[in-house]
């Protein structure tokens, strides 16, 4: 995961705009993982603008989705954690569930601590 580069090039001929935002990385976290956490994401973009993201929830929820559909039981309620943006010096740790009955996925979240960058106000008239 540490070694991963977005490659510019490859995301504009293969993955562009009009068919996916960007692309999730994930892994299960090695044993010193930071904040231990159950897993470890990186999120790139660059298509978007956006080289690399250090906390992306539509992302990691929808991991808690696929981990959730992909686990053998009918029902259950999955809870894990997930580190992401610690290579680009910004490191996050995510809270995602995810309930299963009947063997669907039915509801997802995510949640975490922030800390507020920047704060506006916009005016339309």
């Amino acid at each position: 995961m540490a070694r991963a580069r977005p490659d510019a090039g490859a995301f504009a001929a293969h993955l562009p705009a009009s068919v996916a935002v960007g692309i999730e990385l994930y892994a299960p976290a090695a044993g010193t993982a930071p904040n231990s956490a159950d897993y470890t994401a990186r999120v790139f973009a660059p298509e978007f603008g956006v080289i690399e993201d250090a906390a992306t929830g539509s992302a990691n929820v929808t991991l808690a989705g696929l981990l959730a559909a992909l686990d053998p039981a009918v029902d259950m309620k999955l809870v894990t954690t997930i580190s992401q943006g610690v290579e680009m010096g910004r490191p996050s740790l995510l809270i995602a569930e995810a309930d299963k009955t009947d063997g669907t996925v039915t509801a997802t979240r995510i949640g975490g601590r922030c800390v507020p960058v920047m704060s506006g106000t916009l005016t339309l008239d």
